[in-house]
């Protein structure tokens, strides 16, 4: 009986003979196989090797050396932005220096509803002093939405001109 793609599992009386139960396995096709593998790889990384060979050196074709100078060489404009930063982290200092100096600092958030900032050690000491004012009581969720849902009846949207 010639090879079969799956086999019975009753071993046949030649492959008793030699001592193992067949599996179906075609041992010439898998040797082909391997052949030619073993073939086409050393070729594949032959021609990969050709190809970098014969365009080695366009890239850089037609640049002047004085363009390839180095590190010192500036572009010839600007790059688009988002730049790069040249000091990583110093734009997040100077932000933060400067939260840092509102946090510590007086100052006008509005000034026609007499609105002002004060540092914020001062809040925390008149906090402690005073408590926190007292909103009433507490609202569930759905309390504050229907309020927000007659807020905005009452005041219509405007139209855009």
């Amino acid at each position: 009986m010639p090879h079969e793609l799956f086999p019975s599992s009753a071993p046949n009386a030649g492959d008793i003979h030699r001592g193992h139960q067949g599996d179906g396995v075609r041992e010439k096709a898998t040797a082909w196989v391997a052949l030619g593998m073993a073939a086409g790889v050393p070729l594949i990384i032959f021609c990969i090797w050709l190809q970098f060979k014969s365009t080695e050196g366009a890239r850089y074709k037609g640049l002047a050396a004085a363009t390839l100078a180095g590190p010192q060489s500036q572009p010839s404009r600007a790059m688009p932005e988002p730049r790069l930063e040249i000091i990583p982290g110093s734009n997040l200092a100077k932000l933060r220096a400067q939260e840092d100096a509102q946090l510590n600092s007086y100052g006008w958030i509005d000034r026609g509803s007499n609105v002002v900032r004060i540092p914020i050690e001062r809040a925390m000491e008149l906090i402690s002093q005073r408590g926190l004012p007292d909103s009433g009581p507490a609202k569930s969720e759905y309390e504050l939405i229907l309020e927000r849902s007659r807020d905005r009846k009452a005041a219509p949207l405007k139209e855009a001109p």
